[in-house]
C-alpha cells in the first residue's frame, strides 16, 4: 500500500498563490462555524479575506455539520449571501 503525500495534495490548496481569485469576484459564501471545535474560525476568516469578494456568515449556532443540522436553513442562506441580500 503506497500512503498518500498530504502535502502533495493539500499544498496546491493552501498555496497562497490561489489568492488571484481575488482579482475577479467570485459569487462565493460560506458559513463560518465560530465555536467549531474542528475548524478554526480565525483560519477560515483569513481564507475568506484573501479571496477577495468572498462573503461570510458567522455563527455560532451549530458546528462543523450544520448543513446537516440546520435542516435547509444555511444552504438556504448561502445563496442570499452571494446576492448581498444578508
Amino acid at each position: 500500500m503506497n500512503a498518500v503525500d498530504p502535502t502533495a495534495i493539500w499544498g496546491r490548496v493552501t498555496d497562497r498563490s490561489w489568492s488571484r481569485c481575488a482579482q475577479r469576484p467570485p459569487a462565493l459564501a460560506a458559513a463560518v462555524h465560530h465555536d467549531d471545535m474542528c475548524v478554526d474560525a480565525d483560519l477560515s476568516l483569513e481564507t475568506l479575506r484573501q479571496l477577495g469578494a468572498a462573503r461570510a456568515w458567522v455563527t455560532n449556532e451549530w458546528e462543523h455539520d450544520g448543513v446537516n443540522a440546520s435542516g435547509d436553513v444555511v444552504l438556504s442562506r448561502l445563496p442570499d449571501l452571494t446576492a448581498g441580500q444578508c
